[in-house]
């Protein structure tokens, strides 16, 4: 078999082509960056491709290993019971003569009793530092570590630490020899910790992208997310379109929505955030879809308070929040997040794994899908690019996405190049909840203003709707 696996979606896209039988990997970073975590992934996902991996370490202990991976998705004693997984320590000695025969003495052992395809050295460091000599640490790494994947016909990773203070991979002829070199790294970054992933060696894969920010966490475990393709974006699903409740007019004016359109709403203040919220609720209920709302704004509770109130205000249907909520939430998931406790990478890695996991028809973001950020930001820069993937992210997923802005931000140029519609919010003088004007832009099609007219008409239709679902029992 030599169909070798990162086990991470958006690393094995970046480096395709670059694990194959006979590929020396080292995975090098300070402590703490999550060196382990990889190589631990890796491993796993290649023993549930049936690859034997057997996993040397000179400083991790069992049990606590396997304990932590399994917080992060990684039932390594599943896979060790069913023959696809070795655990071996390995000893250091305090003589700089032995400790080279006793390491590849050990681990010859074992590779030949086990037979392993991909073999885990955890961290090499130690292990050269005991040699004493940068001679024969280039000795160690050319002649064994560097042959081994050749001769156990599989992938060989070793681990390598780098001091906080400095940026090298001290291993003597390491680049040299090596065939894919990943160094992880952590920062402190307006108080938040930001982790990145950077690729220096990749032979075999067309690698356009060195640097990609990468997170840990628990149940999901090592997450890297790569920009998309616009090749491999699809187009619009346009043999399904949105079906509607009956507002044709406003339909044959802007046209139907389609599965893999964007839609961004410029609000003038949260109170009308309602209306939006109900095209999607109401659009979410009538085409059987689930609607996923991710908040920077409201908490979960608050936004089913708006909800209500909406229901309330313009279909002048009774209803409380809780009881909302509670026949709602089958089709309805709510998201919060406060944009002052994450960094935009954190929050656009965390929308695509929500989306990822509910796969709504629907998801629409109140506020800037990466949170707050001012035009003083010094990577204003790379949070547009960020903005940007993210979006294509959702067109690739074939669902809606809207996004309502109040008001104008660092963002605002950004979202209306890439939306598919532009939908613009004009408050009118006129008291009453639809004392307000729809300006509709869309691609190729004129841009076109709802009328308060054609908008009573259509809530007045959308109320029908609303007299077969269970919630009119509320009344």
């Amino acid at each position: 078999m030599n169909n070798y696996t990162f086990g991470i979606d958006g690393l094995d896209a970046l480096l395709r082509g670059a694990l194959s039988a006979g590929t020396l990997v080292v995975i090098a970073g300070h402590p703490g960056s999550g060196k382990t975590t990889l190589a631990s992934t890796i491993c796993y996902h290649n023993a549930l491709k049936g690859h034997k991996c057997l996993y040397a370490s000179v400083q991790e202990d069992k049990e606590k290993l396997f304990k932590n991976m399994k917080n992060l998705g990684l039932d390594l004693d599943s896979v060790e019971k069913n023959g696809y997984l070795k655990f071996l320590h390995l000893p250091l000695t305090a003589s700089e003569d032995t400790v080279t025969n006793v390491i590849i003495d050990v681990l010859n052992k074992r590779i030949e009793e086990f037979g392993p395809n991909v073999v885990i050295v955890d961290s090499v460091t130690p292990i050269l530092k005991s040699l004493g000599s940068e001679i024969k640490a280039r000795a160690i790494l050319q002649n064994y570590f560097a042959g081994l994947s050749k001769v156990i016909g599989g992938i060989v990773i070793l681990i390598a630490e780098i001091p906080l203070s400095e940026e090298r991979i001290e291993l003597g002829d390491i680049e040299f020899v090596s065939d894919v070199i990943i160094v992880l790294r952590h920062s402190v970054v307006r108080r938040l910790l930001l982790r990145e992933l950077e690729v220096r060696k990749a032979r075999g894969a067309p690698v356009s992208i060195a640097k990609v920010v990468f997170t840990i966490t628990e149940g999901l475990g090592f997450r890297v997310f790569t920009p998309p393709a616009l090749s491999e974006i699809p187009a619009p699903a346009l043999e399904r379109p949105l079906e509607t409740m009956g507002c044709r007019t406003i339909d044959r004016r802007i046209g139907p929505v389609y599965r893999g359109e964007l839609i961004y709403v410029k609000s003038p203040g949260l109170h009308y955030h309602y209306y939006i919220l109900a095209y999607a609720l109401l659009s979410a209920l009538h085409n059987k879809g689930k609607l996923l709302i991710i908040s920077y704004e409201s908490s979960p509770a608050y936004i089913w308070y708006q909800l209500s109130e909406m229901i309330k205000d313009i279909f002048r249907v009774e209803i409380s929040a809780s009881k909302l909520e509670s026949l709602l939430s089958e089709f309805v998931k709510i998201e919060a997040y406060n944009p002052a406790a994450y960094l935009p990478e954190d929050l656009y890695q965390k929308a695509i794994v929500l989306a990822d996991h509910y796969k709504p028809m629907l998801m629409l973001f109140l506020g800037s899908p990466i949170g707050d950020v001012t035009s003083e930001e010094p990577r204003l820069r790379e949070y547009k690019d960020i903005l940007i993937n993210l979006l294509l992210h959702l067109k690739s997923r074939k669902l809606i996405g809207i996004v309502i802005e109040t008001g104008s931000s660092e963002f605002s140029s950004v979202l209306s190049s890439i939306a598919d519609i532009i939908v613009t919010i004009n408050p009118r003088e006129a008291a009453g909840p639809l004392s307000v004007e729809f300006t509709v832009s869309r691609r190729i099609r004129s841009p076109y203003t709802i009328s308060e007219k054609e908008l009573r008409s259509c809530f007045d239709e959308i109320s029908d709707f609303l007299l077969k679902l269970p919630l009119m029992e509320t009344r």
